[in-house]
């Protein structure tokens, strides 16, 4: 004889931080479980008796990133501002009924690049300042199917039109900028923008943030960044680029903290 048994998963919207969307996932999980006490198991997860992702998958059968992830993909999909989406409920999820889906021109934003050479990706990012809305810009990523002859490397001349567009677009209150690769152009964006930009990314540069020699700070941004996402702090416009870009972080520990590099 064969025994088949069915699971059930939580919708992958629920908030374990809100006792009413916890509740009624873990009602729906353990509907056919009378001898589970739910008052118990949402104890466990108010107390953070486990790790956000350990506490999902043991408690609401969800399929979850490992302890080293950056962000889960389920907290990664609550963030996503799709009007219109169907939870397991069949209940339209809306979770910004008064923020517009994207960008538009006059907003006031914050921008930030992360430029790369050649293997690398490069995106252009910005973030409402009024509610933490992040939206792709643009990114650039070397092509999967390229002659093993040809060397590809990412067009400097067209970032810049992105951003020289973004600039006029958008009320920029900062824009901080990785260096490496792109001191020129850091130091160019630097000046032409000095007089509009009020946030200066650095003590020497308006737009110039190098990585090498910040680690201190740039760790403890990226801690702020990691428990935003956990506390469903901001939101995104569910692009998959960028999608695929977050779920491949993974946390390197150093002596300041918790940040994050690409796995491989």
């Amino acid at each position: 004889a064969q025994i088949l048994q069915y699971m059930r998963v939580a919708p992958a919207d629920t908030q374990i931080n809100d006792p009413v969307s916890l509740r009624k996932a873990l009602e729906y999980v353990y509907a056919g479980c009378p001898w589970i006490n739910i008052k118990n198991v949402m104890r466990t997860f108010r107390l953070g008796t486990y790790p956000t992702w350990r506490a999902r998958a043991m408690f609401l059968n969800q399929i979850v990133a490992s302890e080293n992830a950056l962000v889960s993909e389920i907290d990664w999909k609550q963030l996503a501002f799709l009007p219109g989406e169907v939870n397991e409920f069949g209940e339209v999820i809306n979770r910004a009924k008064a923020r517009p889906r994207r960008l538009e021109p006059g907003d006031e934003i914050c921008l930030g690049l992360d430029g790369g050479k050649s293997d690398d990706a490069t995106a252009l990012v910005a973030v409402r300042v009024s509610d933490r809305y992040f939206e792709t810009i643009h990114i650039w990523e070397r092509p999967e199917v390229l002659d093993p002859e040809e060397k590809w490397q990412v067009s400097r001349p067209e970032v810049d039109g992105y951003v020289q567009n973004a600039m006029a677009k958008y009320k920029v209150a900062a824009f901080f900028s990785d260096v490496e690769f792109w001191e020129t152009y850091v130091d160019q964006w630097s000046q032409q923008f000095r007089g509009t930009l009020r946030i200066k990314a650095g003590p020497e540069s308006y737009v110039g943030w190098d990585m090498r020699g910040r680690l201190k700070e740039s760790t403890f941004a990226n801690e702020r960044l990691r428990q935003a996402v956990e506390d469903h702090a901001i939101l995104h416009s569910g692009d998959p680029i960028l999608k695929r870009h977050a779920l491949n972080c993974e946390i390197r520990l150093n002596s300041f903290g918790q940040s994050f590099g690409k796995r491989g």
